[in-house]
């Protein structure tokens, strides 16, 4: 159980933000325009800077970005426990309600914003980022935000029910990479290579014509 929820917790933290953004910036107009420079990547800094971290803050609150995540977290771990009869039998409101809070306190703290803001630096700038942002201040936007959590779930879904409906498929790909004997099924497929001998070259036969 533990070992789930730190998984779920590191990939949530990592994958998350994309589809749960949504108007950082509605609050307060986006940042002016700034100089060339302003648009280098922190790729290299070891923390992304004041201002960044203060934008993903920002927008973290305006998506509901702590409450969408925790909430995908909690499904995906109640799945899990309905499917382990052991677990099934705790998955009681009272449960689900700690998870809740405790997933909402850990993605809503300077912590997570901060490895957010690393993340993202890496590849928006603030400018992108404000850009972006306009997108999710727009109906469809807000409708991405609103089912994000559910689409989740049921992708998650979706691929267990399509990986478990092709197993035998993928198992027999497996096999082949599977070795027997010491030999690598796909490395016996292939043609050995013909060698051919050629012989050593023979010095000429010298022939002792008679004088006439």
């Amino acid at each position: 159980m533990r070992k789930t929820l730190i998984q779920i917790s590191g990939l949530m933290i990592l994958s998350g933000g994309m589809m749960a953004a949504a108007g950082v910036l509605a609050a307060e107009p986006p940042p002016a325009p700034a100089p060339a420079k302003a648009r280098v990547y922190h790729v290299d800094s070891a923390e992304p800077s004041p201002l960044y971290v203060q934008v993903i803050t920002r927008w973290a609150k305006e998506t509901n970005f702590p409450k969408t995540i925790a909430d995908v977290i909690v499904g995906k771990l109640q799945q899990d426990m309905k499917s382990d009869p052991r677990l099934e039998k705790i998955d009681t409101p009272a449960l689900i309600a700690d998870l809740e809070q405790y997933f909402y306190e850990l993605f809503v703290s300077q912590e997570t914003m901060r490895e957010l803001a690393q993340l993202y630096s890496q590849v928006f700038t603030v400018d992108e980022m404000a850009e972006l942002l306009k997108f999710y201040q727009t109906p469809l936007g807000q409708k991405l935000i609103k089912n994000d959590a559910e689409l989740r779930l049921k992708s998650q879904a979706l691929g267990m029910k399509m990986l478990e409906k092709h197993k035998r498929d993928y198992l027999e790909i497996i096999a082949k990479y599977i070795p027997k004997n010491g030999v690598t099924p796909q490395a016996a497929e292939q043609p050995s290579t013909l060698k051919v001998e050629v012989p050593a070259k023979t010095a000429p036969v010298k022939v002792k014509v008679p004088a006439k």
